[in-house]
């Protein structure tokens, strides 16, 4: 006897019917899932927070030591004054500059990140002609593209945001008294700083795994450019550090002394030192925060080695340019190439 002949097409499908308009998101989520599953991936958002966790201990041990040192000399005596004003450092810095160190300090763990989630997303497809799969089914090329623009964006901008919320919210907790509060509504603009760095992370490493067919190289070429470009950003800072012939103090003209009030510098050197990856992500957040940084760790800052914060206008639309770039790269890159035997 002869048993009939399954029908596998999707004729007799009678489940459930999401619209059209869900397409991109199932190839966005299942991406968004299998980063969220690898443990590297939070081991890596985890110490992408240390900043947050070193500035956060500091100050809870200088606090004691304050604490300690007003009982031991006494709270009347202006040598207690003196001592606590000295050690209460946390009163001489803006909470702004922290997010803004926090952000800074863990952009080579973003890298890291990046490059696990985003560098074989294309590149794998590329190899086992996924596309054909894909582009076979009811999905469009542009569902393709959207839904793997957010499958390796939402991992990225969790990771950024994750430590930076935590730091957040354990400040409005614990430092309200200290001015934390004060500063809350700059967390949105480091929110929007972090979604716009995501994104250029994204779009970069799309474009070059579309040109790939192993991810491993596409990680290689993308880890290069972000370090070749880092490097140049770091010999504009030291050119920047160099004190030039003069100084205007309080109107007067001495010599080049570094930290003195206000340096002649090249007005070149500023715009060139955010000319990288690394660079555009920071000025950009400097923008939208407001803030010129300083030294971390609540250090005084020193004006002469501070590069001030460039035009947020400007680096917001080069880096849309740069996304609009790589995204089109991607997009000519994608298209179904039957294989013929």
């Amino acid at each position: 006897m002869s048993s009939p002949i399954a029908d596998l097409s999707y004729r007799t499908y009678d489940g459930p019917l999401n619209p059209p308009s869900a397409r991109w998101w199932v190839i966005a989520k299942m991406h968004t899932l299998k980063a969220f599953r690898n443990r590297f991936y939070w081991l890596f958002v985890g110490l992408s927070g240390w900043y947050y966790l070193v500035i956060l201990t500091v100050i809870f041990i200088m606090q004691m030591v304050s604490s300690n040192a007003t009982e031991m000399v006494g709270t009347s005596g202006e040598a207690a004054n003196e001592l606590v004003r000295q050690i209460q450092f946390i009163d001489r810095f803006l909470w702004k500059n922290q997010y803004l160190h926090g952000f800074s300090y863990g952009q080579l763990t973003y890298l890291i990140i990046a490059l696990l989630v985003g560098a074989g997303a294309v590149a794998n497809d590329n190899r086992s002609n996924a596309l054909l799969v894909y582009l076979s089914k009811p999905c469009t090329k542009l569902d393709y593209v959207v839904g793997k623009f957010f499958g390796v964006w939402i991992p990225i901008v969790t990771a950024m945001v994750v430590p930076s919320l935590f730091f957040f919210l354990y400040g409005m907790m614990s430092y309200r008294g200290q001015g934390f509060a004060l500063y809350a509504p700059a967390f949105l603009s480091l929110v929007l700083a972090m979604a716009m760095s995501a994104a250029l992370h994204t779009s970069i490493l799309l474009g070059i795994s579309s040109l790939m067919k192993q991810g491993r190289i596409a990680g290689i070429i993308y880890g290069a450019l972000y370090m070749i470009t880092n490097i140049f950003t770091v010999m504009i800072w030291a050119f920047w550090l160099q004190p030039l012939g003069q100084v205007r103090s309080n109107g007067a003209t001495t010599n080049a002394i570094l930290g003195a009030e206000v340096v002649d510098r090249n007005p070149l050197l500023q715009p060139a030192f955010y000319g990288s990856i690394d660079g555009l992500n920071i000025g950009l957040a400097k923008a939208l925060l407001n803030v010129d940084g300083g030294n971390g760790f609540g250090m005084p800052p020193d004006p002469a080695a501070t590069v001030p914060a460039p035009n947020g206008f400007m680096v917001f639309w080069l880096m849309a340019a740069i996304c609009a770039f790589w995204l089109f790269v991607f997009w000519r890159r994608v298209r179904a190439v039957e294989v013929v035997g």
